[in-house]
Parts: C-alpha cells; sequence; structure tokens
C-alpha cells in the first residue's frame, strides 16, 4: 500500500515540474521576442512589436509540444509508452495476486 501511495507521489512531482516547465518556456520564448521587437522598434523605428509578439507566441507552442513529445504525453510514441505501462502494470499485478494466495 504505502509503495503505490510513494509511485501517486512522485507521479504528482513529475506532473508538477512538467506544468512549471511548461510556464517557464511559455514566458521565457514570448518575452525574448517581446524584447528583441522592442530592440527591432527602437533600432530602425519601425512598428514590429505585434509580429514578434506573434512570432513568440508560436514559438512557444513549438517548444512546449517538443517538450511534451520529449516526455512522452503527445506525439508518436504515446500509444506504445501507454502500452508498456498496461503491460507493466498486469505483469505487477498478476506477481501481486501470486504472492497473496487464496
Amino acid at each position: 500500500m504505502r509503495d503505490n501511495n510513494r509511485s501517486d507521489r512522485g507521479e504528482v512531482v513529475k506532473m508538477l515540474s512538467l506544468i512549471t516547465q511548461i510556464g517557464i518556456t511559455v514566458l521565457t520564448t514570448i518575452f525574448l521576442c517581446v524584447l528583441t521587437g522592442i530592440f527591432v522598434d527602437k533600432l530602425f523605428g519601425t512598428h514590429l512589436l505585434m509580429v514578434f509578439i506573434i512570432l513568440g507566441t508560436l514559438a512557444s507552442f513549438k517548444s512546449v509540444y517538443l517538450l511534451l513529445v520529449k516526455v512522452g504525453v503527445v506525439g508518436k510514441d504515446r500509444d506504445s509508452h501507454n502500452e508498456q505501462e498496461n503491460i507493466e502494470t498486469d505483469i505487477k499485478e498478476e506477481s501481486d495476486d501470486e504472492t497473496e494466495g487464496p
């Protein structure tokens, strides 16, 4: 019972760190693009800040997607990853059932 509780806590910590990493990625990417837009506007006297905000937003979406693919939450390997987890869970449950006995 305790091992299950610890694994649940570990899973919660992993998800919280993933959410934090996603937030930092989005904020940093957009912030850097806004700073670049302000710099370009002042340097050349243009009004391209909105373009850089849009580029920053698109870049942050791409970064988050790549992060989620790397972690295995989305993407091509998601089905095979979930299938492997299901197999491991089934094996563990079968071994637990055998040790309990009648």
